[in-house]
């Protein structure tokens, strides 16, 4: 089940599309983000830039994962909660 749901997110609902809120606050700390972000880089000598990048990728490799769990757990919660639902009285 584990392995069907985590197939069904990165399948079907294509991680990441859509999910970001339209809050303006959000938009401005995404921003603040990478501004920070091009700054650091351009402040970082090569091997600590390689460094540097690798360790992002590999959060977000993280991260990934992470978003695949949460879409499990939400899913399963869902169906728990209409079984509930439909057996109840």
């Amino acid at each position: 089940m584990q392995k069907f749901l985590e197939e069904l997110y990165r399948d079907f609902f294509l991680p990441g599309e859509g999910t970001f809120p339209h809050d303006p606050a959000y938009r401005e700390a995404g921003k603040e983000v990478c501004r920070l972000e091009e700054i650091l880089l351009a402040e970082l000598p090569g091997k600590k830039r390689e460094l540097y990048e690798a360790f992002q990728r590999a959060c977000d490799e993280r991260n990934d994962y992470e978003e695949a769990q949460l879409f499990v757990d939400a899913f399963k919660l869902g169906a728990r909660l209409m079984l509930e639902v439909a057996y109840e009285g």
